[in-house]
């Protein structure tokens, strides 16, 4: 089991000068990646456009397959049974201007008064979560959510109050009982991929996972990826990760 070394305050503002002089600590992990959504969504719509079917699924022997991938968000609990609940959550896109371009080279996680952040760059900008709360199926954004985020992102970078907030979403994340992800088969042709919670891809009570799964299912059967072959191909990746604790901001 690999421990990543813990770095310094100076070490880890070398690696990304707009972090707060308030980090205490953190560490780089150089092998931990993330996707972007959107592009993953709109590689599988390009790629299966004439193969993409609009169809309510209220059973899944509805469904005439030979292999059926259920990753309907938090719609699977109904489909299969499965103990997956909704659990709302808020992230937030911010415009960078141009004077504090380029911002961030890689994701950046930290604790900030006992609550996560992350913080993920974006070509035109940066994306800021994400809250979570029991709120049953409510979709809308508060104003305490968009609050929280904004004082424990500024928090670990202090130029972000001088960012344009370009957009403020909110969705449902499929979440388990013991909050481990169900991935698996239910039977000789139905597999699941559910309960990702945060750590997924699910949003709007979708189930964006569902692309990455029905690539898997696609990569057995000897297709290639969408947007070009290898991991680049439709920029999902980005660089590694910085996990840091901030300091506990003194309350006026």
């Amino acid at each position: 089991f690999w421990t990543p070394p813990l770095l310094r305050p100076s070490e880890l503002r070398d690696r990304e000068p707009a972090l707060s002089p308030r980090v205490r600590a953190g560490v780089h992990a150089p092998t931990e990646r993330q996707v972007d959504p959107r592009k993953v969504v709109a590689a599988l719509r390009d790629r299966l456009a004439d193969r993409i079917v609009a169809k309510r699924v209220d059973d899944l022997s509805d469904v005439d397959a030979d292999v059926v991938v259920v990753a309907a968000g938090c719609g699977t609990a109904r489909l299969t049974g499965l103990p997956v609940r909704p659990v709302k959550g808020q992230v937030l896109r911010l415009t960078v201007p141009q004077r504090y371009a380029p911002f961030l080279s890689r994701t950046v996680r930290a604790v900030v008064r006992g609550s996560q952040v992350y913080l993920v760059p974006r070509p035109d900008g940066v994306v800021v979560g994400a809250t979570q709360y029991e709120h049953g199926r409510d979709t809308a954004p508060v104003v305490t959510g968009v609050r929280d985020l904004l004082d424990d992102a500024c928090a670990v970078i202090p130029a972000l109050g001088e960012y344009e907030l370009a957009e403020c979403a909110a969705g449902l994340r499929p979440t388990t009982p013991d909050g481990l992800p169900i991935v698996g088969r239910l039977d000789e042709h139905t597999l699941v991929a559910t309960g990702h919670g945060r750590n997924g891809q699910g949003h709007r009570g979708g189930g964006r996972l569902g692309g990455a799964a029905a690539l898997g299912v696609a990569h057995r059967a000897g297709r290639r990826r969408p947007g070009g072959s290898g991991d680049g191909g439709a920029g999902w990746l980005t660089s590694a990760m910085l996990f840091a604790q901030a300091a506990h901001r003194t309350q006026s």
